[in-house]
């Protein structure tokens, strides 16, 4: 089986899994509007942070994967975020070196695992030779497809937004590099182990 190594993001979460009133709430500045773009700088760190922890997207977004040729055994796991909401494209480049999309009837979509899964089936198309990303997997990926904020950030894991306040609250407090001991899990890491994939 191969295992997917590069991503690019296509658009990003419309809306930030801690609302920058939480934030400020959680921080004690209510009504202190000096640091909001800096707290909104936060946020969106330690989303990002949390998100690459613990491989999982909170918000609404879609990505890109891309391989260099057909995986061998014909399945590729394209776990780096989940969960996957949706597979909306698997392109390839042809020997002219276009896109195009693959037919339904070529693959198979495993999304109920906890790492989603593509697998090609019958007689695969000839790629451009010699180049890279010749094959290209659209996904949706999210804990909801709905486009509300409230419904997005309500059907979060619950240890999700705690984490990030922690880690919001920790940025906002050592404004300095710090190291940390190794082994030790910090408590918004510890909040997010559980939700890490097994891979």
């Amino acid at each position: 089986m191969t295992r997917a190594s590069k991503y690019r993001l296509n658009t990003a979460a419309e809306f930030m899994v801690v609302s920058l009133d939480r934030a400020k709430e959680h921080l004690k500045a209510d009504g202190i509007e000096a640091e909001d773009a800096l707290i909104t700088d936060y946020i969106e760190a330690a989303t990002e942070w949390a998100q690459d922890y613990s491989q999982k997207a909170f918000m609404k977004q879609v990505w890109e994967v891309y391989l260099d040729e057909w995986p061998y055994h014909s399945c590729v796991e394209i776990g780096r975020y989940n969960p996957v909401l949706s597979i909306d494209s698997v392109q390839y480049k042809d020997e002219q070196g276009d896109y195009q999309d693959l037919s339904t009837s070529n693959f198979i979509k495993d999304l109920n695992g906890p790492i989603a899964k593509v697998h090609f089936i019958n007689n695969l198309p000839s790629l451009q030779s010699d180049q890279v990303d010749r094959i290209k997997i659209t996904m949706t990926v999210g804990y909801s497809a709905s486009a509300n904020e409230a419904a997005q950030r309500s059907a979060v894991d619950k240890r999700v937004i705690p984490a990030v306040l922690l880690k919001v609250a920790e940025m906002h407090l050592y404004r300095e590099d710090r190291q940390q001991k190794s082994g030790n899990l910090t408590a918004a890491e510890y909040l997010l182990h559980p939700l890490k994939a097994s891979i």
